[in-house]
């Protein structure tokens, strides 16, 4: 079994009370059974009457008790107090908190294939260490080479799904010629098809071996459509996902806090309550130019750091060898989401400022990963809503994501 591992946890250091935010609000946090079992008898800080498990609630799942650190009306955790501190790492120490509270921003996704050790973009000091370093190497080996030879049971089709977009996946990331719109585009189209086959006929080896055997085939005839104009966005699908995109940021509070009270066309587009494909077009036709003249300025500048952010956003969400409860296609598209939500910023940053640099596009992911990127909301969202996992219908529009080329 091999351990992927992030390098720059080696470098992480917690930067206190100079960090821009607390960890401790906005998170529904799971509490382990251990943990549970110790706050059973601790004393309580705020009544030495009672324990401190009177801190925390209980919520059955699946038929199984499951503990969640109480949230305040504010949404701030039970146990921080009014300088952001945690009441009870005071009273009793770093090893009676909870399992994440001890370990955030660090994650660990394991089977028992591969154990993967990355760390929480979420977190303002992982973001600035992982993608502020030159090093082009995320891991302490690159993660296309994960997967070795491994042996699946014939009847085990979770993990055959696993492995073929595994393989798929990283034999797209390793393509480094490829610009990363043309990765999204394909990766969008091709594993949406395969999902939609497989929810309506079922998983066969068939069907996996035509994903992989088209995944080479057809590449190159995609990436030349693509540049001859035969492949294009459409104008009504780009305007209603991107209002879709701002509107989930706005849901999320995610504030424009780099907008300066200065007024911005798109924005203003964005925030109108309108629905008709006369206004998604108009929204694309606003958006289109803006694009271009951000990847004339700035797309060949940021491809490697747009390249690193989007494998760890693989890594992060476990797509495709840990996804959440093994929902493949959600976790796909929440990545997707927050791609774009990161471009989205970006072009309206860029617009006002006429400008950006490698550190204003980190605080941007930052910013974006804190509030969209870390909320297990996003899969109850999704999966009520599956009309929204059709990844090939709207495929197109991820080909405005990132563009290397200054075409």
């Amino acid at each position: 079994m091999k351990t992927l591992e992030l390098k720059s946890l080696k470098k992480f250091k917690c930067i206190g009370a100079e960090c821009p935010q607390t960890c401790c609000e906005n998170f529904v946090i799971n509490v382990d059974d251990n943990t549970v079992s110790k706050w059973q008898k601790l004393e309580n800080i705020d009544n030495p009457a009672s324990k401190m498990i009177s801190f925390l609630e209980k919520k059955v799942l699946s038929n199984v008790d499951n503990y969640f650190l109480k949230l305040k009306s504010s949404n701030r955790c039970v146990m921080l107090d009014e300088k952001n501190l945690c009441r009870a790492h005071a009273r009793y120490g770093h090893d009676d908190l909870p399992i994440t509270c001890q370990e955030f921003p660090r994650l660990s996704l394991g089977n028992e294939f591969a154990i993967i050790k990355s760390g929480a973009l979420s977190c303002p000091e992982i973001c600035n260490l992982v993608l502020g370093d030159d090093d082009s190497q995320l891991f302490n080996f690159p993660y296309e080479r994960l997967l070795g030879n491994v042996s699946v049971s014939k009847n085990d089709v979770i993990n055959k799904i696993r492995f073929v977009l595994a393989e798929f996946t990283q034999g797209l990331i390793i393509k480094k010629n490829l610009a990363i719109n043309i990765k999204l585009y394909y990766m969008s189209y091709m594993i949406g098809s395969f999902f939609k086959i497989v929810n309506s006929e079922g998983y066969s080896d068939a069907l996996g071996k035509e994903l992989l055997s088209q995944s080479q085939s057809n590449l190159n005839d995609i990436k030349s459509k693509i540049h001859q104009g035969q492949i294009t966005v459409n104008p009504i699908t780009a305007g209603s996902y991107w209002k879709n995109i701002f509107q989930w940021s706005v849901d999320r509070n995610a504030e424009f806090h780099w907008l300066e009270n200065k007024s911005n066309d798109l924005v203003g587009l964005l925030e109108l309550d309108d629905e008709s494909q006369e206004h998604f077009e108009l929204i694309y036709r606003k958006l289109k130019p803006l694009k271009y003249r951000f990847d004339k300025a700035n797309g060949l500048k940021l491809e490697k750091l747009f390249d690193k952010y989007f494998i760890i956003s693989l890594v992060n969400k476990g797509f495709p060898l840990h996804p959440k409860k093994d929902h493949f296609l959600i976790a796909l598209v929440y990545i997707l989401s927050v791609l774009s939500l990161v471009q989205l910023f970006s072009w309206i940053y860029f617009d006002i400022h006429g400008e950006i640099s490698r550190q204003d596009l980190i605080q941007i992911i930052y910013h974006v990963e804190h509030v969209a990127g870390q909320t297990d909301k996003v899969y109850e969202h999704l999966s009520q809503n599956s009309h929204m996992l059709n990844l090939d219908r709207y495929a197109d529009v991820f080909l405005d994501l990132f563009s290397a080329s200054n075409e």
